[in-house]
C-alpha cells in the first residue's frame, strides 16, 4: 500500500502542475477575447470584459503562485487550486452565461484527475454553490442581462440556476464514478502486481533453496565417495614409500594405483559440477550415469543396501547422448527418491537401478527385493517425494508406473526430443 500511496502522490503533484497551467490558458484566452474585442472580431462591452478580467485575475495567477513560483507541495494544495477553478469558472459563467456554460464542469474534470473521493465531495459542493450564485450574480450584469433569456432573480434561479445544477450533478455522478473506478481498478492492479511479485520471489527463493539442498547433497556424495578413494591413494601412496626400499617396482605400482585414483576422484568431481552447473543447458547421459553412480555407492555405504545397475553395459553413443540439464537434475532426484523408498519403505536389502532409451523416451526402472508394498499412487497419502516426480512427469509429457509383487518395480518415462 505505501507504494499505491507513493503513486497517487505523484500523481497529485503532476495533476496540480497541469491544473496550473490550464488556469493560465485560461486567462490567456479570457485576454485573447479582449483584444478580439478591441478590433471588433468580437463583441462584449468594455466595462463588462474589463470588470471580469479584474475578478477572475487573482483566482486565475493564484494556482501558479502556489505551484510553480513558491514549489508548495502539502495536501491543501489541490483543494486551492480547484477552489480557484471554482471561483473563475464561475465568473466566467457570470458575464457570459449560457455561452461559457460548459466551463463550470470543468473544475470537476480536473477533480476527477486527482482520484480522490473527499476531493470530489468538496468539488461537487463548491460547484453546486457556484452555479448558484454565479446565475444570480448574471443577473447584475449588463451584459449577461442581454443574452440570458430569463429576467429576475426568481425566473433564473426557477429556470436557469436548478436546471442547470441538475445538470451539473448528473454529470458530476458520472466523473465521480468513472474517478471511482479508475482508482478502484489502479488499487486492484497494484496489489495483483504486489501478488505476482510477492510470488515470483517466493518461488525463485523456493527455486534457490531446493538447488541449494540438491548441491549440497551431491556435494555431500561426493566428498564420501570420493574421500574414499582420495584415503584409498593416499595409503597406497604411503605403502609405497615403506616398500621403496625392499622393492621399487612393488612401489611404483603402488604409485600409479594412487595416481590412477586420483585422476577418477577429479573426473567424477568434475562430471558432478557440471551436473549441478546451471550455466548449462545440457549435459550428457554419461555425466548422468558417472554422478548417478557416485549416489549409488554412497546409498550403499549408508544403508546397507546392495545396489546393481546396467550403467557399464550401457553403449557408448547412448553415454554420449545430450539431455536437458534439467532433466538430469530430475532424473538424478527421482532416483534418490526411488532409492529411498525402497529402503524405508519397502525394506529391500537389494535394489536395480537401470536406465536405458526406449524410441524418444529415457526409461529408469528401480526394481527392490522389499516386502512388495507400493507407495501410495494418488491423493492425499501419496508422498511428497512421489507427487514431485508425478507432479513434473505429468508437465513435460512422461508418466511413471509402479508394479508390485514380489518388491516394487518403479518405471518412469521421461520424453527427449528436445534434447538431441
Amino acid at each position: 500500500m505505501e507504494a499505491y500511496r507513493e503513486l497517487l502522490k505523484k500523481n497529485e503533484a503532476a495533476v496540480n502542475l497541469l491544473a496550473s497551467r490550464v488556469s493560465r490558458i485560461e486567462l490567456y484566452i479570457m485576454i485573447l477575447i479582449g483584444i478580439l474585442c478591441k478590433y471588433y472580431v468580437m463583441y462584449v462591452p468594455g466595462f463588462t470584459l474589463g470588470r471580469m478580467l479584474a475578478l477572475i485575475l487573482a483566482p486565475l495567477l493564484l494556482p501558479t503562485l502556489i505551484v510553480d513560483v513558491l514549489g508548495i507541495k502539502e495536501p491543501w494544495v489541490k483543494y486551492a487550486v480547484l477552489t480557484c477553478s471554482v471561483i473563475a469558472s464561475g465568473l466566467c459563467y457570470a458575464a457570459f452565461t449560457f455561452q461559457l456554460m460548459l466551463i463550470l464542469i470543468f473544475p470537476t474534470v480536473v477533480a476527477a484527475l486527482y482520484y480522490n473521493k473527499r476531493l470530489m465531495t468538496v468539488v461537487c459542493a463548491e460547484s453546486v454553490v457556484n452555479i448558484f450564485f454565479s446565475h444570480i450574480l448574471s443577473n447584475f450584469i449588463m451584459f449577461a442581462q442581454i443574452l440570458e433569456p430569463f429576467k429576475g432573480i426568481r425566473n433564473i434561479i426557477q429556470f436557469a440556476a436548478l436546471p442547470r445544477i441538475f445538470i451539473y450533478l448528473c454529470f458530476a455522478v458520472v466523473f465521480w464514478i468513472l474517478s471511482t473506478r479508475t482508482s478502484d481498478l489502479m488499487l486492484n492492479i497494484h496489489r495483483v502486481t504486489q501478488e505476482k511479485e510477492l510470488l515470483e520471489l517466493r518461488n525463485s527463493m523456493t527455486e534457490k533453496v531446493t538447488r541449494y539442498e540438491e548441491r549440497e547433497k551431491i556435494s555431500r556424495d561426493i566428498h564420501n565417495s570420493v574421500g574414499h578413494t582420495i584415503t584409498a591413494a593416499i595409503m597406497a601412496i604411503e605403502a609405497a614409500e615403506a616398500i621403496r626400499s625392499v622393492s621399487t617396482e612393488m612401489a611404483d605400482a603402488k604409485v600409479a594405483v594412487a595416481g590412477e585414483r586420483m585422476r577418477e576422484s577429479l573426473q567424477v568431481i568434475r562430471d558432478s559440477v557440471r551436473l549441478v552447473d546451471s550455466r548449462d543447458t545440457s549435459v550428457s547421459l554419461g555425466d548422468l550415469v558417472k554422478t548417478l553412480t557416485i549416489c549409488l555407492r554412497q546409498f550403499e555405504m549408508d544403508a546397507n543396501v546392495r545396489i546393481h545397475n546396467n550403467f557399464g553395459d550401457m553403449p557408448r553413443d547412448i553415454l554420449g547422448m545430450s539431455i536437458n540439464a534439467e532433466q538430469a537434475r530430475f532424473l538424478y532426484g527421482a532416483a534418490q527418491e526411488c532409492l529411498t523408498n525402497s529402503v524405508k519403505h519397502g525394506k529391500a536389502g537389494d535394489v536395480t537401478l537401470n536406465i536405458s532409451i526406449v524410441s524418444d523416451y529415457i526409461e529408469m526402472v528401480t526394481a527392490d527385493n522389499g516386502n512388495g508394498k507400493p507407495p501410495p499412487e494418488s491423493g492425499e497419502n501419496k508422498g511428497f517425494g512421489l507427487k514431485k516426480i508425478d507432479a513434473y512427469l505429468k508437465a513435460n509429457g512422461g508418466h511413471m508406473t509402479f508394479k508390485s509383487g514380489p518388491g516394487v518395480t518403479v518405471t518412469i518415462w521421461l520424453p527427449i526430443e528436445e534434447a538431441y
